[in-house]
């Protein structure tokens, strides 16, 4: 079993990090550390913070190994977001022109990303190429179709072509 040894210090900072902490993960691993802090078993750990037996050797591992930071950060898989590339352009459209609906930003951004892929499509059929996610881009016997949006009827994008 693990026995990290803990300065009163320690114990104090370990105990205001769970007390003030945002993240729930962060503040259940903080909470099986202080309970080890203060000497308490593996079982009455286990008991009293409701985590498994490994959970409570994974928790004090990383505390061993990297500190309140260890604990505090969440490795959690986060995908980028397919507006990323948008950003900018977004930003300084609602800056100059703030939506005043949901709805009403929605319908922006889907405009302003299509208008992005429609331009790349024209610059790719003068010979000019663009740079583009291959999820993005549907192929087809060679033929490159945009993909549809909510508000594209199958007319409009016939017209596209």
């Amino acid at each position: 079993m693990l026995q990290p040894n803990f300065t009163e210090e320690e114990i104090a900072h370990i105990y205001q990090l769970f007390m003030d902490h945002p993240s729930g993960v962060a503040k259940k691993k903080l909470h099986v550390v202080y309970l080890k802090a203060l000497g308490l078993p593996h079982q009455e750990i286990i008991r009293i913070a409701r985590v498994s037996g490994d959970s409570v050797t994974r928790y004090l591992q990383a505390y061993i190994e990297g500190g309140v930071t260890a604990l505090c950060s969440s490795p959690r898989h986060s995908p980028g977001s397919a507006l990323l590339p948008h950003s900018e352009v977004l930003k300084t459209r609602f800056q100059t022109h703030p939506p005043q609906t949901v709805a009403e930003a929605a319908y922006e951004i889907e405009k302003l990303v299509w208008c992005f892929w429609l331009l790349l499509e024209r610059l790719e059929g003068a010979g000019v190429e663009g740079h583009r996610q291959a999820s993005a881009v549907q192929r087809t016997d060679s033929v490159r179709t945009l993909p549809p949006t909510p508000r594209t009827s199958m007319k409009n994008l016939a017209a596209v072509h």
